[in-house]
């Protein structure tokens, strides 16, 4: 039984762990596009024509490209842009 408890002690942890990670990332990343907005840069945030959305909808769309980037998965709807 110890070790079952272990394992589940370590999942756990390395997900707090990774959630806290991609909230921080997801999180600057919206303060990079916000930042930037008005000062004649075509932000992330401009790119896919997100300006007129709330907040925290801009932050689900950092949270998924930050989950993307940071796993490996592959990217869907948003992608990097240069």
């Amino acid at each position: 039984m110890g070790q079952i408890l272990w394992n589940a002690l370590l999942i756990f942890k390395t997900t707090f762990w990774l959630t806290l990670v991609l909230h921080c990332l997801a999180c600057f990343w919206v303060w990079v596009g916000h930042y930037f907005e008005g000062k004649s840069f075509t932000t992330w945030i401009l790119f896919f024509e997100l300006e007129n959305l709330k907040n925290r909808e801009i932050y689900v769309n950092a949270l998924e490209l930050m989950t993307c980037t940071f796993t490996t998965i592959g990217y869907g709807s948003t992608y990097a842009v240069a």
